[in-house]
């Protein structure tokens, strides 16, 4: 999957329309453009981290020096109520590292994270 494709992905999962009708960012090709979350912390926080906090999640976005930066999503009340690890990335992007992690997630339910 290339960076557009997971832009869009991310932004369907946020709950960003992209059709011409519903959301007015700049048109591109009878659409809208995604929010380019991987290479902006500042998209990412503004549409991805709230949607992550209404599901219950939590985020860890820190930097490993040379190695580049690690993102963690955690099931914040599991069952049997202990956080639980439940996607892990690393790159060299800190805004990459998030988006791989919250792409990993999507398709699970919040349901089954938690169990």
């Amino acid at each position: 999957m290339n960076e557009q494709e997971l832009n869009k992905k991310l932004a369907e999962w946020a709950g960003i329309p992209l059709s011409p009708i519903e959301f007015g960012i700049p048109c591109v090709e009878g659409g809208y453009e995604p929010p380019n979350f991987t290479h902006s912390l500042d998209a990412c926080f503004k549409h991805l981290v709230p949607e992550l906090e209404s599901r219950e999640l939590q985020y860890l976005l820190r930097s490993m020096g040379s190695e580049g930066h690690m993102a963690r999503l955690i099931a914040l009340y599991p069952r049997p109520y202990r956080p639980r690890v439940v996607a892990e990335v690393w790159d060299k992007e800190p805004s990459l590292a998030l988006c791989l992690a919250i792409s990993k997630l999507i398709g699970q339910e919040v349901d089954n994270i938690n169990e």
